[in-house]
């Protein structure tokens, strides 16, 4: 694409419209803020490309993740409960 260049630009090989060569200096902080723009706009393409849930069918998942957080947190929380009062029993 380019030559290095040692003040930290990169030369870039451009072509006119009539088809005559010139250069163009292009510094890094250019060209990273086009690779950035790249970066987004494939980010952007590749979104477009998922298969997003439905309204119904998110919900109904946030209702299953719920319900199961609940009933691990009744099973955790009544075996603490267990070994509290065992310790309270037995210990102290």
């Amino acid at each position: 694409m380019g030559e290095n260049n040692f003040d930290g630009q990169i030369i870039i090989k451009k072509i006119d419209k009539e088809g005559s060569f010139g250069y163009d200096l292009l510094t890094m902080q250019k060209k990273r803020f086009l690779a950035g723009t790249n970066f987004f706009r494939e980010v952007w393409e590749e979104a477009g490309k998922v298969n997003w849930l439905s309204r119904q069918e998110a919900f109904r998942y946030v209702l299953i993740v719920v319900g199961v957080s609940f009933v691990v947190a009744l099973i955790l929380g009544s075996f603490d409960y267990f070994l509290v009062e065992m310790l309270r029993r037995f210990v102290f």
